[in-house]
């Protein structure tokens, strides 16, 4: 009865560890996950303030109406046959092309950057 219970004891215990590995794993995805949106969240805004996108909105009209503009191009390049090419040119080669391009570099070399391992 004493190594019944004894190894009753240790099943209980291995499960457990085992629990709390998988509780452990899961805890540093999320932290993970975490960082990787207050990161985004944080890019989303230096952008937008810098380029002074939709002044007037709170974050997430800033980022609903980036989307609902990025949709719009899609559409438009797909239906209308659009140069994108010769637009992006002419896009980079504005002052304010040049500001987007310096905070892109910004954040993509940015230390807090948890994507910086992704990257290549």
């Amino acid at each position: 009865k004493v190594d019944q219970r004894q190894a009753e004891a240790k099943l209980r215990n291995d499960k457990k560890r085992m629990e709390r590995k998988q509780d452990d794993a899961k805890a540093i995805a999320r932290k993970q996950r975490d960082r990787e949106n207050y990161f985004l969240g944080a890019s989303l805004r230096k952008l937008t303030e810098a380029l002074g996108l939709f002044p007037q909105n709170d974050e997430l009209h800033k980022l609903t109406s980036l989307i609902e503009c990025t949709r719009l191009l899609r559409a438009l390049i797909d239906k209308e046959h659009i140069d994108t090419p010769r637009y992006e040119k002419i896009l980079n080669q504005s002052s304010e092309g040049r500001i987007f391009a310096q905070l892109v570099q910004e954040i993509l070399e940015d230390p807090r950057n948890p994507f910086r391992n992704k990257q290549s």
